[in-house]
Formats: structure tokens, C-alpha cells, sequence
């Protein structure tokens, strides 16, 4: 298989299991969807408005923007701000780009209130920002005034002295080297010393009437570049849109736990959960479709004959050509019938079986060695007052314990007969084969009705006298665990197993291969003799016998 094909073949599976698990998948999607629906009818609708203000910043300052929103965003803003609107809702500032653009943002459950918030919030800023300013202007404006004043004090102190020096100078004679000498003493110290205070009071004087001039200036921080217009849809909740996201995610989860669903049930459902537990050495040989009222546990309903066109009728057809085919290669006279636990319709199974057998000519024996729970009689309505324990213990001879199933030709019943202390003993007994050849004469085909293989181990006593055995399990009850094991003590004892019967599978996973539709009950149909020597007779020696030609009683 190439590599495509096997991809292929494996996401089949998977959308097998999400179909049969649809329900798990749709429930997954309903909750999600349904909890965020009720999550948002019980949410109050929220309303957002936005506006837009431009700050004024030189490009030096661009590099404050972030500060400038942290600014908006904060406690002296927003107080001003409740004062105005005491059920205002926060701020939030985003920068618009690299620009100088910020934009505001206000939510709330009214519209009308969160589209005057913005604005508010705008004025709120530009007045606490200018009150900022106007704070700094004044303590700088006082800083200054402060500085200049005292420069003014030294400059008088070094004039006083560059006086006081030059009258000194004047009163000595003006050729004297020593007049000639304080007079550089008094350029070079006090008079550079009062000239340089000079300077610096007339720039702080510069900066004081700066300053000044600005105090009187009523420039705001920001400009609006778009006003908050009164919102008409709510933000929150969004039914529409949060139902479509927990349409999604209910999808993945439904999906998932589909799968972790799968993962985690044993039971088997198709031929796929058979083959995963057994392998595909023992095959799948018939799949049986689900009948209304084998439901009902009470009711021994042989599908054969009360419905025989049905589907459940046709899968007992295929069942009875894989029974032909199997005496093939050996003699296939002694079948048995069993299942890993009780209720998976092995009986079910056997009773029509033994009905499509016998009307296409070949005789049957049913021989009920379920001798803890008897129910082949039931199927037919004869007395189980005589039977299998009647003859092994020698209380009824064979004539007596066989009996003919009215309106059935060639098919005899040898019910369990009375429920015996030691099923396993008896049928370890030497006499058990000796029954099964008594019961082959004229070529019949002997069909055993089992005990189920786990809870008691009478199906594995029997084993090695017989031909072959299929093992029934039923769709949604039994399990590939189950269906191991019982495989395994099968194993052990060297039981002749030809085949799995899929029972009770819905009409979904229906498929059978191998049956002729539309064979009416008692019709001979026959798949045609092997080519090469002529097919064996029905004297019991080997094999099954073939008819082509009219019926035989």
C-alpha cells in the first residue's frame, strides 16, 4: 500500500470514529456555544468612545509621548475628571504611529456618558498640564528673581571696593610705580570680579522678563483632532461573534474528546476493533446486522425463519458459505459456537444458523452443551425435559433424547436436558466423542451450543472434539479485552478456531460479503463445487456436501 493510500485509509478511520462519536462532537459544539450565549445574556452591554488630540511638542520632546500618555492616564487626570463625572470609567491613550497623535479611549455601559468622558478627559489634561506648567514657570520665575537679587547685592559690595581702591590710587601720585601697581591689582581682581556678576545679572534679568512673558501666555498641551462621537454598538458582549469562537472551540473539543473517548473504550463495534485485538490471523467470517427484537432478552427469535428475506437472514446465508468453505480443507462435522461472555448471542447465532444449514439440504443436529444456561430448546419449542445429560448418564436412548423441530426438515434438536451438578466432568467424559460420531451418521452436520469461554471453562473442555469453532461477540458489548483472552484460552488448548462473528451491528456499519440476496428460505442455493475431483458425498468421511441439483429430504 503506498504511502498516499495508507494516509488515506487512515483519516477514514478517523472520520469513522468522529461519525460514530457525532454525538459526543455536537455536544462538545452545543455546550460551548450554549455557555457563551448564557454568558453573554447575563453581561451588561459596554459601550466604547474614542477621540483623537494632537500634543504640542517640539521635535526635541517627541521622545516624551509615552510620558505624556502615562500622564493622561493617571490618578490627577482621572480625579478631575470624576469630579465632572463621577461614574466616568479610566482612560486609555494609544500613540498613533510615530506621530504626535494620541488617542483616548473611554468604556461604559452608557454611550452618551463614555463619548463626554473623552472629552472631559481631554480638558482634565490640558488644565492639569497647564496648572503644571504655571507651577513650574512660578518657581523658576522666583528661583530667578532670588538669584538676581543677590547678584545685585555683590555687584554693589565689589563696587563699593572698586571705590574705595580707586580713591587709594588717586591720592598717591599718579608717575608712582606703586599707584601704577594697584591700579592693575584693581582692573584685574575686583573690576573683572564686578564685571562678570554684571553679566550674569543681566542674563538672569533676560530670563526673568522671559519668563514673565510666558506666565501670561494661555497656550493648551494638546489640540482635539476628532471629538468622541456617541457610540451606537456595544463592544461586549458580542452573541454573534462569541458564539462563532465557542463554535470553534466546541468543535475541537467535541472532536477531542470523540477521540480520547475512542481511545479509552475497549469495546468492539467493527471489524477493525477485531482485528486490533486478535490480529488478522483468525478473520472476521461474518457480520450479523442488529435486529429490533433481539433487544429483548427474553424472546428466542430466529430471524431465519420469521423474517428470511431480512438482512440478518442474509449474513446467516454468508455465515453458512464460510461453514461450507472451511470443510475444504478439512472435515468440518463438528462445529461449535461459543463467546467470551454470556449475552453476545452465540445461541442467537447458532439456532440460525442450523436453520439456513438445514434448508439447503444438509441434516443438522443442534446439541445444547450449555448446561449452565440452556436456551437452544427455547429457540424451536421442544421440552428440555430430555437431552445431552439424559443420554451421557444412559437414562434416554438417542432416539429419545433427539428431537425433530416441527416445520424445519433435516434439523434435530438434542436439548441440554436437565441441568446437571458437574457440567465440565460431563463433558470431559469419554462418552462426549462418542455422542458426536453417533450424531454424524448420514453426513449430518453437528452444531454445538457452548458455554461462554471466561466465566467457566466448559467451551475449552470440549475443544479437541471437534472441528471447528466460531466465536461470537456482540457490537457495543463485548470487548477486544475480553475477546483476547478468550482467544488465549482457545490457544492454549488447540481449539480448531475458523472464525469471529460480529453480532448485533448497527445498520450503519453493516457490510457482509459472500451472501446471495433475495434466496428465499429453502431455496438450494449453493456457491458451485470446487474445480477438480468431483466433491465429497455426504457420508461423513470429509467435508460438507455440495447439492446443485433438486432438494433431498
Amino acid at each position: 500500500m503506498s504511502e498516499e493510500s495508507s494516509k488515506t485509509v487512515e483519516l477514514r478511520d478517523y472520520l469513522d470514529i468522529l461519525w460514530r462519536r457525532k454525538w459526543i462532537v455536537v455536544l462538545g459544539l452545543l455546550a460551548l456555544v450554549g455557555l457563551a450565549e448564557f454568558r453573554a445574556a447575563g453581561q451588561d452591554k459596554v459601550y466604547k468612545a474614542s477621540g483623537q488630540i494632537v500634543l504640542k511638542l517640539t521635535e526635541s520632546d517627541l521622545s516624551s509621548i509615552e510620558t505624556e500618555i502615562r500622564i493622561l492616564e493617571g490618578e490627577g487626570v482621572r480625579q478631575r475628571v470624576l469630579v465632572e463625572l463621577p461614574s466616568a470609567g479610566p482612560v486609555s491613550g494609544n500613540r498613533e504611529g510615530t506621530s504626535r497623535i494620541v488617542s483616548l479611549a473611554v468604556e461604559g455601559r452608557n454611550p452618551e456618558l463614555v463619548a463626554r468622558a473623552v472629552d472631559a478627559y481631554y480638558r482634565a489634561y490640558v488644565d492639569y498640564r497647564r496648572e503644571q506648567l504655571t507651577e513650574q514657570l512660578l518657581r523658576s520665575t522666583e528661583q530667578t528673581r532670588k538669584k538676581v537679587e543677590e547678584l545685585k547685592a555683590e555687584v554693589a559690595t565689589l563696587t563699593t571696593e572698586v571705590e574705595e581702591k580707586s580713591a587709594e590710587i588717586d591720592a598717591l601720585p599718579s608717575t608712582s610705580a606703586e599707584a601704577d601697581r594697584l591700579r592693575r591689582e584693581l582692573d584685574v581682581g575686583v573690576k573683572a570680579q564686578r564685571d562678570s556678576l554684571l553679566r550674569d545679572q543681566l542674563l538672569l534679568e533676560s530670563r526673568l522678563r522671559d519668563l514673565n512673558s510666558q506666565s501670561g501666555l494661555d497656550t493648551p498641551a494638546a489640540d482635539i483632532v476628532q471629538r468622541a462621537a456617541i457610540p451606537t454598538k456595544p463592544i461586549r458582549p458580542t452573541p454573534v461573534s462569541d458564539g462563532i469562537t465557542a463554535a470553534g472551540a466546541g468543535l475541537i473539543l467535541g472532536i477531542i474528546l470523540a477521540l480520547l473517548v475512542e481511545y479509552l473504550d475497549d469495546s468492539i463495534k467493527t471489524r477493525d476493533d477485531i482485528q486490533r485485538a486478535i490480529g488478522e490471523k483468525v478473520p472476521v467470517v461474518a457480520i450479523i446486522p442488529t435486529v429490533s427484537d433481539w433487544r429483548d432478552k427474553t424472546k428466542s427469535e430466529v430471524v431465519t425463519l420469521t423474517a428470511p428475506r431480512s438482512p440478518a437472514a442474509e449474513a446467516f446465508r454468508a455465515l453458512r458459505t464460510c461453514v461450507q468453505f472451511a470443510g475444504l480443507e478439512r472435515p468440518a462435522n463438528v462445529l461449535a459456537i461459543s463467546s467470551p461472555n454470556a449475552g453476545e448471542g452465540k445461541t442467537t447465532a447458532l439456532a440460525n444458523l442450523a436453520v439456513v444449514v438445514a434448508s439447503a439440504g444438509r441434516r443438522v443436529v443442534l446439541l445444547d452443551c450449555d448446561l449452565r444456561r440452556p436456551r437452544i430448546h427455547t429457540f424451536f419449542g421442544v421440552s428440555n425435559d430430555v437431552g445431552f445429560t439424559s443420554w451421557i448418564i444412559g437414562d434416554a436412548p438417542l432416539s429419545v433424547a433427539l428431537q425433530d423441530v416441527p416445520g424445519v426438515r433435516r434439523l434435530q434438536i438434542m436439548a441440554s436436558g436437565p441441568i446437571p451438578p458437574n457440567p465440565s466432568e460431563l463433558l470431559s467424559s469419554r462418552r462426549f466423542p462418542e455422542l458426536l460420531k453417533a450424531l454424524q451418521a448420514d453426513g449430518a452436520l453437528v452444531l454445538i451450543d457452548t458455554p461462554p469461554l471466561l466465566p467457566v471453562t466448559d467451551a475449552a473442555a470440549i475443544a479437541r472434539s471437534i472441528d471447528c469453532m466460531f466465536m461470537v461477540t456482540m457490537a457495543g458489548r463485548g470487548t477486544r479485552k475480553h475477546l483476547r483472552q478468550a482467544m488465549e484460552i482457545l490457544a492454549r488448548v488447540d481449539a480448531p478456531v475458523t472464525g469471529v462473528v460480529l453480532n448485533s451491528v448497527g445498520s450503519d456499519r453493516t457490510t457482509y460479503s459472500g451472501g446471495y440476496y433475495g434466496a428465499a428460505e429453502g431455496d438450494d442455493v449453493r456457491p458451485p463445487p470446487p474445480s477438480g475431483p468431483a466433491s465429497p458425498s455426504s457420508n461423513g468421511r470429509k467435508g460438507v456436501r455440495w447439492r446443485t441439483g433438486t432438494r433431498q429430504p
